[in-house]
């Protein structure tokens, strides 16, 4: 192989593990020190349980009560709408495309098992449902 074909090869898998770096990055797969026992404070860092490292735990399998409802949220993509019931949740998307089943939850999170492929962080402190983005959905009372 010619010295070119190495040079594109090098550019291609330096482009790859600059995108899977992004990707895990974005989903929360690394821990970043700033030292060796200093950690980047968490988002929730006014939750009292901690692990080891100060990051706040939330162990328990089932979300809050006030999650329990019928939720909006406008964003520049479109209306979404969000009902939990019981141990169900229905999602509807601007578009008229629903997803309806069951959810689990796990580490403040609300993971539907529907083919949204999606998943719902709460904000314990304000009684929110992240919708991403910094936008939120609101509880219709």
């Amino acid at each position: 192989m010619n010295t070119k074909n190495w040079i594109i090869i090098g550019i291609g898998v330096v482009w790859w593990i600059i995108i899977f770096a992004l990707i895990a990055k974005c989903k929360g797969y690394i821990d970043y020190k700033l030292s060796e026992n200093e950690y980047i404070e968490s988002t929730y860092e006014d939750e009292e349980d901690s692990n080891e490292n100060g990051f706040a735990v939330d162990d328990t399998k089932t979300p809050p009560s006030w999650v329990q409802g019928r939720w909006y949220c406008v964003t520049p993509y479109g209306k979404l709408q969000v009902e939990i019931s019981g141990d169900h949740i229905l999602e509807l998307l601007e578009d008229g495309t629903s997803y309806y089943g069951t959810y689990s939850y796990s580490d403040r999170t609300i993971h539907p098992n529907t083919k949204s492929y999606t998943h719902y962080k709460l904000d314990l402190s304000t009684q929110r449902i992240e919708a991403g983005q910094g936008y939120y959905f609101e509880k219709e009372e």
